[in-house]
């Protein structure tokens, strides 16, 4: 049996109750937050245990500046099946990231060490813990906390005392469930561990009580857990195991995020080149011009010279939102130093085989239109 809620539990279907989100969301969104949140320390890897189904490592690709994701269940066969959310969406293909994300599933327990996690800025584990067998629940806080002890850890499990709600429940909430704790009994376990790692921890919750009954907390009690100490963990042992077995690898694509100058250097070549593809005729091909007199006032050119003006390539909104006027754009691309300037310096001079020696070039945006 996985360590996660693959069948779903009694709060998301109970007639008494109803969430909106679904609870199961309500738990991610809360705990992307949290994590996106964390202002203190950059999370750019992340290890979801328990992961299951895949959907919360699938709602944790959003989190600003996440570099890796890592995917722990104890179920093969879970891993396998669902391993298909963690593939880039074609949405992700043509709008890439703007840097680089690797999502990993491992089959492995979490009472078990696996040196590959060793540099994890974040751990989450949701509505996993009261799945665990006695033994287990014992051996993992020191795994996790202890060995990895990464900056923040997130944990979820589910409020025994808003059980009350679920008129027709008899037992607990889900047939593998070990235990469902109350609150004090969760907030005094995180107490215990926060203690002996040195940790700091903050509770919440998601799924709200009906309005009568506000007593029993949250459906979902979460534990936010804060290293207090900067850990060194730039050592780790290189003979440490790695009992982990790597079910699913997928590296997303991505190009590097361009400077404001860069991204105006590419419009305004891309420009250049369409323009220059469609001359106007005249004593000389004038590039941009509003009206057929405009086409023929740099009539002292040669007729081998292609005239692109300033003031049709500030036209299009891809410079335009770069460039706020005909100076500015003047100075840029005198800085540049790929193109000669008119003595009014109001538009760009290029030989008329311009194209035949330069290559293509691409806009970020196809479209030609203004």
């Amino acid at each position: 049996m996985s360590m996660s809620d693959q069948i779903p539990e009694r709060e998301l279907n109970d007639s008494e109750s109803k969430f909106d989100p679904p609870l199961y969301i309500q738990r991610y969104e809360h705990v992307c937050d949290v994590i996106q949140g964390s202002d203190d320390h950059k999370v750019l890897m992340v290890a979801d245990f328990g992961c299951s189904n895949c959907k919360m490592l699938k709602y944790m690709k959003k989190i600003k500046d996440i570099r890796k994701l890592i995917g722990v269940d104890i179920d093969r066969n879970i891993l396998k099946q669902y391993s298909f959310r963690i593939e880039p969406s074609l949405w992700e293909h043509v709008h890439v990231r703007s840097s680089p994300l690797t999502t990993q599933l491992f089959c492995g327990s979490i009472a078990e060490f696996d040196k590959r996690l060793a540099d994890v800025d974040a751990v989450t584990m949701v509505e996993v813990i009261e799945h665990l067998p006695p033994e287990m629940l014992s051996a993992f806080p020191d795994i996790l906390f202890g060995q990895l002890h990464p900056y923040l850890v997130v944990i979820t499990t589910p409020n025994s005392e808003y059980n009350v709600v679920f008129k027709d429940l008899v037992g607990m909430r889900h047939w593998d469930h070990k235990f469902e704790w109350t609150r004090e009994e969760f907030e005094n376990w995180c107490d215990r561990i926060a203690s002996q790692y040195n940790y700091s921890v903050k509770f919440s919750g998601v799924g709200d009580p009906p309005p009568t009954m506000e007593s029993v907390g949250f459906c979902s009690q979460i534990g936010v857990f804060t290293s207090n100490d900067q850990l060194d963990r730039s050592n780790t042992d290189n003979n440490a195991t790695m009992p982990y077995e790597l079910v699913a690898e997928v590296k997303y694509p991505w190009k590097p995020e361009q400077s404001r100058d860069e991204q105006l250097l590419n419009e305004v070549r891309y420009y250049i080149s369409f323009l220059s593809r469609n001359p106007i005729d005249g004593e000389s091909e004038s590039i941009g011009s509003n009206t057929e007199s405009d086409a023929h006032s740099v009539a002292s050119c040669d007729s081998n010279t292609i005239v692109v003006h300033l003031e049709e390539l500030l036209s299009y909104s891809k410079i335009n939102v770069l460039c706020n006027s005909i100076e500015e754009l003047r100075c840029f691309i005198l800085g540049a130093k790929e193109w000669q300037l008119n003595d009014s310096g109001t538009a760009i001079l290029l030989p008329s085989d311009f194209n035949e020696e330069s290559p293509d070039t691409v806009s970020s945006d196809t479209s030609e239109s203004s």
